[in-house]
């Protein structure tokens, strides 16, 4: 780990020094600064991941560990809505999350003072429907945990001896399952971060297949369309100044 460390201090604090006067990897088309939006995207990445993961463990700790340890009906309940969630794409299931709360938001412009707060909702609103549709995996690992623990000795003796299941659950079950609570969260971030990317796909796609509405539909053909006339008035300056440049050496290469 200090090794690691080492490194990125090693590399990163070169490339902050010569990121305040140069643009180490460029701009893009409009003249942004590409480390900044990388810094940028970074940080939106690690929010969606920390909050996400926030609002999916109790959830999935609760019901594994209820649903392993008291079985019967309410293992059977338990079983049901996650295996119903899990049926469903979860990419689809985000989407369609998404899509009911932007038109929440678009119906109600009067609870947002700017554009600010609004797009901070909807990140907030995204790490939440992600949260919500994402810990089933974690409960299923819990639950099968939890039923291979409630087997062994010393919980079967604390239960003869009449302790109650919260104390059994509290101090024998949860120590013996937290390797899976700190490992199963690290593994699934990068697929919490790569989710946060393929909703957006999904809407665009959805947008043009028609879905959503024609008005909808038209927004985003006017999109594109602009986006396409930007994209060759810029491609169309960069040739007009490449011309001009070897224009300019031509008499010096004479």
């Amino acid at each position: 780990i200090l090794l690691t460390l080492g490194l990125m201090l090693l590399v990163s604090v070169p490339l902050f020094w010569l990121a305040s006067q140069y643009h180490v990897f460029g701009t893009d088309k409009v003249g942004q600064d590409v480390l900044y939006q990388v810094l940028k995207s970074v940080r939106t990445g690690l929010i969606i991941g920390l909050v996400t993961t926030l609002v999916m463990l109790p959830v999935a700790v609760l019901l594994g560990i209820v649903a392993g340890y008291f079985r019967g009906w309410i293992d059977d309940v338990i079983q049901y809505v996650y295996t119903v969630l899990s049926s469903i794409p979860g990419v689809l299931l985000i989407a369609a999350a998404v899509l009911m709360m932007q038109v929440v938001i678009d119906s109600n412009p009067q609870w947002f003072a700017t554009a600010a707060e609004r797009a901070d909702l909807r990140l907030l609103a995204l790490c939440f429907i992600l949260g919500i549709t994402s810990w089933t995996g974690l409960c299923r690992l819990l639950r099968g945990e939890t039923l291979k623990l409630r087997e062994l000795e010393y919980i079967q003796a604390a239960q003869a001896f009449g302790v109650s299941s919260r104390r059994i659950i509290v101090r024998h079950i949860l120590p013996n399952l937290m390797h899976i609570v700190i490992i199963a969260p690290v593994m699934d971030f990068s697929g919490l971060v790569l989710a946060e990317a393929e909703v957006p796909q999904a809407m665009a796609e959805a947008f043009r297949s028609g879905h959503l509405g024609v008005l909808d539909y038209q927004r985003i053909k006017n999109l594109e369309a602009d986006t396409r006339m930007r994209t060759q008035i810029a491609v169309g300056e960069e040739t007009q100044q490449s011309s001009e440049s070897q224009r300019k050496k031509m008499p010096g290469q004479e």
